[in-house]
């Protein structure tokens, strides 16, 4: 059915004509364009794929050598399907904990996190395990946003993002094998930028090779402006007063190629207030 109720397709059987009658407890999930089912069937668990037409995607199998002894079925837990790897627990009283790989996906997952930032909303990831070699595309309610590859952690700043509307965004991953896979989708708001304040906003990118962008916002009446960068025992780096300082949002383009790869920090100062911000190095 659809979300109103509707009949889509008609009802299909699905399991083996041999097991009609003798699967109970049955769940199903929806996950990356599938249904995945769960079932039980002389006391093992049988796990198999439908596609969204109610056709077998993957064939039904045992997936459990162990037997499992009820009356534990008031505790049985559904399964947690998500990108290729199947979780059970039942049995809480007995510790008894089952897990299931499909296809050889491993369970890695590249934690991808959204989060406001004052220029934006900020995603970040990053690649472990069998992620490591992926090309990634990132979407904004279903939108294309960006493509990037070939770094272990990743940080994108949108900042295109609506304010005060609340964003999803998917990650998707190409394996080295061509495997592709699907994360999320989180979401997140952000109320737009603050004309009214002193602020030095998130550089960008980061982590950064080469170059990084600085942007800050500078109320009326701001006077001695100035940006300086330390490493992280404290020791100035190089300090700049070229800065425009008329009132607004100002950016500027940091050449960090002369830094060795790190983590540094950069202060805006002015008469009256500093702003820090981190900048990560690396290559």
């Amino acid at each position: 059915m659809d979300t109103d109720g509707n009949e889509v397709t008609g009802y299909k059987k699905f399991f083996p004509p041999d097991w009609d009658g003798e699967v109970g407890y049955l769940g199903i999930m929806y996950n990356n364009g599938n249904l995945a089912v769960l079932g039980i069937r002389d006391n093992r668990f049988v796990f198999g794929r439908l596609d969204l037409e109610g056709d077998i995607y993957e064939d039904f199998d045992y997936i459990s050598d162990e037997v499992i002894y009820w009356p534990y079925s008031d505790e049985f837990r559904f399964i947690n399907h998500n990108n290729g790897f199947v979780c059970i627990a039942w049995a809480d009283d007995c510790d008894l904990w089952y897990q299931y790989t499909l296809d050889g996906f491993a369970v890695d997952e590249p934690h991808l996190e959204a989060s406001s930032d004052g220029d934006g909303i900020l995603l970040s990831w990053r690649e472990e395990e069998d992620l490591v070699g992926s090309n990634w595309r990132l979407e904004r309610d279903g939108e294309h946003l960006v493509n990037l590859s070939g770094d272990a952690i990743y940080r994108y700043l949108d900042r295109d993002a609506e304010p005060n509307v609340t964003h999803l965004y998917t990650l998707e991953a190409t394996l080295p094998d061509g495997t592709v896979r699907t994360f999320g989708p989180v979401e997140a708001a952000w109320p737009g930028l603050d004309a009214g304040r002193f602020t030095l906003y998130t550089p960008y990118p980061c982590p950064a090779a080469d170059r990084v962008i600085l942007s800050y916002y500078l109320p009326e009446g701001t006077k001695n402006v100035e940006l300086s960068l330390y490493d992280l025992s404290g020791r100035l780096l190089e300090s700049s007063v070229s800065l425009p300082t008329a009132p607004g949002r100002h950016e500027i383009s940091y050449d960090a190629s002369n830094l060795p790869p790190g983590v540094y920090v950069a202060r805006l100062s002015t008469s009256t207030a500093s702003l820090s911000q981190r900048i990560v190095i690396t290559r």
